[in-house]
């Protein structure tokens, strides 16, 4: 029987005998008064499962709420509603006019100041646009939302599809924006091709042209490669197309490549307007170049002088050779901040521009020396970690100094600026203090940021950092109100046994490896170098309640996360993920997902992060190895091993030949939180380890008996744009030409090349992952591996060590302004003499 038309639909809302019609016009009432806190109270009701919703289907309520309010005018309380109640709706899996009644709203919440006061809840709905409906996630609305909330691992995902992006110049247009932000954040993950497929519609559009250039050159492409995407650009009056033609102009001279460069500046317009460093390039190919007062140019302001001192102090040198000693070059680094600090500021382009130059520079050429057991010795590559952190550390400062600067003189009223303006560089001081892990300067500079009228739900996602960076995790939970987000510290191992609790056995202590191995440097001299591997220590504990996340991230039962060891993850640790709302060094804050108990007896492997790298020295040597140890001592008997659902098809090969069936393992997956009820966890390994390697070693040349023939092996690696070798061409003639097999191992199946290595009589090329076999190979047998002076990271010769090989090292030095941009992966050539040489060591000559 319908309720009495007098009741008050607020009443009406919790009558279990209420029908559906009556439901909506309960709240159609209720929406009429224009109260939005009973508005607010309704919609509760629909979550908390009320008398009067738990036999009506919610989500039908839900969608007809969505429709209503896409009708009414925007009003700031019922809008902060609207996140909730579309990740609810969206739960059920939408009509295509229903996903775009979810853009629609989400374009109003985003575009809205308040809106952006939780990106996170925004971000959520956009995900589950995403996952529901691909194909309508390419539109201007959602791309112009994903930028606004600066939620990379949406642009990523964005980035990645943009093959199916729609042709109309809008769509085009926002996706453009989406890869200048990626690359501007420095996230290159999938970038290429993204960039390749935009591009290829539209060959004429200068900033792509640009983009794709820049994300090329920084992975060693040279300019024979780059050249070629400038060819198809409109009129050079176009300021964008200048802008390109100046880039790749630039480019070109860095590698020497003049009669680029000439063609490129010889197509600039007499008028155009031509940064100082072209056009002292210009001058030197032999262009009449009038000075900046002639031409009509605005001289460089003060702000921009400091960045082009920091752009030179970027491009020392950082290696042992450098001729500015230790001295030299902390002088120049207080010249730049004394510079920085003496500034003038006022409003202008450069004010975020510049700090966010400097943080790019930084994090984009300097912070290798986080990268893993890089050795302060210069038999382990020519490139100094000490110089290269100084500098690290000096950009960071003066960018940080500059920032917070303007923020201070922002909040004095020496300074008018946009909110927008003051937040983007709080958001940089923060980033630069956090990676130069002072977050008491950066809490500093944000308490009194309220006051510039900056949101206080900005201020306090910022200040979450500096509690996170500082391992206060209550204090950070405290920042949130959303009871789906969970907080945990991140510990090193030692810090993280001792909060936990864990009390480890040792398995396997070995002493450490002493060894004697040859280099032939860039300038022909042969040179003999010892060398120590670290001896390995393989520890396991009996840890009830412990948990997974991701598949690979180790909690604690006491809810810290077990921090992996520098050479698994030097840099960012936990791995982000799109369930991550925000992380520094010492914690993190996830989003809650569906959690699983185990009863059964497992094995864990602290580090297990396959997903992570799949590279087959990482899978081999640091896993694998532990994984045969364990059957061979019998751990896995009475337990199985937990290991993530996605492996690699050559990872499950590996695993069959060491005999781990699929009855013996356990299965997760990245989107659940596991807890094991009794859990045996196993410590990670960082190098080679005698008894680990030897042990697979064994086991896997009995599993994969061929019948090659024995021969010298040269590991081709053509296409590799990280460590590229320039003349990789002549190399392998050479190598032809002494008797040597050209092969590329990633083309082979895992038994193929255990057999192969296991026969081979010597083995020469780039050195890369293929490396790794060479553990197949008998005693004595001579290796050459062919590496930049910069990267000379002791993996392999680590290896060599432990399996009784003979290792010689052919170092090559690139052009220096192609290795300035990415010191450790740079492109390098070899001499060819020198490198006709060290073959023929390798099949028996004298050197």
């Amino acid at each position: 029987m319908p309720p009495p038309p007098s009741a008050d639909p607020m009443d009406l809302l919790h009558d279990p005998a209420i029908g559906m019609a009556e439901l909506k016009e309960a709240i159609t009432s209720v929406m009429a008064r224009d109260d939005d806190a009973d508005v607010a109270q309704a919609i509760s009701g629909i979550f908390a499962g009320g008398a009067g919703f738990r036999s009506k289907r919610p989500a039908q309520i839900l969608w007809w709420y969505l429709a209503r309010e896409q009708a009414a005018p925007d009003r700031p309380r019922r809008r902060a509603l609207l996140p909730d109640v579309m990740a609810a709706a969206a739960d059920e899996t939408p009509s295509a006019e229903r996903v775009s009644l979810l853009v629609s709203l989400l374009a109003r919440c985003v575009s809205a100041p308040a809106g952006l006061a939780d990106a996170a809840r925004l971000s959520a709905v956009l995900e589950k646009i995403l996952r529901i409906a691909p194909e309508q996630l390419l539109t201007p609305q959602v791309m112009a939302s994903a930028r606004r909330l600066s939620h990379v691992g949406l642009m990523r995902a964005m980035a990645e599809r943009s093959s199916g992006a729609p042709d109309d110049a809008d769509t085009q247009q926002s996706l453009a924006a989406i890869l200048q932000a990626l690359f501007k954040l420095n996230d290159l993950q999938g970038l290429e091709n993204a960039v390749d497929g935009v591009w290829r519609r539209d060959p004429a559009n200068a900033q792509m042209s640009l983009l794709l250039a820049r994300v090329k050159a920084g992975q060693g492409a040279e300019p024979a490669e780059v050249a070629p995407l400038f060819e198809a650009l409109g009129e050079a009056c176009d300021p964008a197309v200048q802008a390109a033609l100046l880039w790749a102009a630039s480019f070109c001279y860095g590698w020497r490549d003049y009669d680029r460069a000439r063609a490129f500046y010889a197509c600039l317009p007499t008028d155009a307007r031509v940064p100082p460093k072209n056009r002292g390039q210009m001058k030197l190919l032999g262009f009449a170049v009038p000075d900046e007062a002639e031409a009509g140019q605005t001289p460089l302001s003060p702000l921009a002088l400091v960045l082009a001192e920091a752009g030179a102090l970027s491009r020392a040198s950082m290696g042992y050779d450098s001729a500015d000693g230790p001295g030299d070059l902390a002088q120049a680094l207080r010249a730049l901040a004394d510079a920085a600090a003496k500034l003038t500021l006022e409003d202008s382009p450069d004010l975020t521009a510049g700090p966010a130059r400097l943080l790019q520079l930084a994090r984009g050429r300097f912070s290798h020396f986080e990268m893993g057991p890089l050795s302060h010795e210069e038999k382990y590559g020519w490139i100094d970690p000490r110089r290269m952190r100084a500098i690290h550390d000096g950009l960071l400062g003066v960018a940080a100094a500059i920032a917070v600067n303007a923020v201070e003189a922002a909040r004095l009223g020496h300074l008018r600026l946009p909110v927008a303006s003051l937040v983007r560089l709080a958001e940089l001081a923060t980033d630069c203090l956090m990676h130069r892990d002072e977050a008491h300067a950066a809490r500093a500079m944000l308490l009194p940021l309220a006051d510039l009228g900056i949101s206080g739900a900005v201020v306090n996602r910022l200040l979450q950092r500096t509690d996170l960076q500082d391992g206060a995790i209550a204090q950070a939970m405290a920042r949130t109100d959303d009871a789906g987000m969970t907080g945990h510290a991140v510990l090193d191992r030692d810090a993280w046994t001792s909060r936990e609790g864990i009390i480890w056995t040792i398995l396997l202590d070995e002493a450490p490896v002493s060894f004697d191995f040859d280099m032939v440097l860039p300038d022909g001299a042969l040179r003999r170098e010892g060398h120590h591997v670290a001896g390995t220590q393989l520890m396991a504990a009996h840890v009830p309640g412990l948990t997974l996340r991701e598949a690979e991230i180790v909690l604690g039962p006491r809810g810290s996360v077990l921090r992996a060891q520098l050479w698994h993850y030097p840099q960012d640790y936990p791995p982000r993920s799109p369930r991550t709302v925000a992380q520094e060094k010492r914690g993190v804050i996830w989003r809650c997902v569906p959690r699983r108990v185990i009863a059964e007896p497992v094995v864990v492997l602290e580090s297990f992060d396959v997903l992570s790298h799949r590279n087959y020295y990482h899978w081999t040597l640091l896993i694998l190895s532990r994984i045969r140890y364990l059957l061979a001592e019998g751990h896995l008997a009475r337990r199985k091993l937990v290991v993530p659902d996605d492996l690699s098809q050559w990872m499950e090969a590996m695993l069959s030949l060491i005999g781990l069936p699929r009855e013996q393992r356990v299965s997760i997956g990245t989107d659940e939180e596991v807890v094991f009820s009794d859990a045996l966890l196993v410590s990670s390994v960082e190098l080679a380890s005698p008894i680990l390697t030897l042990g697979l070693r064994g086991a896997m040349i009995k599993a994969a008996e061929g019948d090659d023939a024995p021969g010298f092996l040269y590991l081709a690696r053509r296409g590799n744009l990280r460590r590229a070798l320039l003349n990789e061409d002549e190399i392998e003639q050479e190598a032809v030409a002494q008797g040597f097999r050209v092969v590329y191992p990633a083309e082979m199946t895992v038994a193929e090349q255990v057999s192969l290595f296991s026969r081979a009589r010597g083995v020469a090329g780039p050195e890369g992952a293929a490396f790794t076999n060479t553990m197949f190979c008998r005693p004595g047998t001579r290796i050459l591996s062919i590496l930049s002076r910069n990267d000379l990271y002791p993996t392999f010769t680590d290896l060599s060590a432990v399996c009784g090989l003979a290792h010689r090292q052919l170092l090559g030095r690139g052009e220096p302004d192609a290795e300035g941009y990415q010191y450790i992966y740079g492109a390098y050539a070899i001499d060819r003499q020198q490198a006709r040489e060290a073959l023929a060591w390798v099949t028996g000559g004298p050197r």
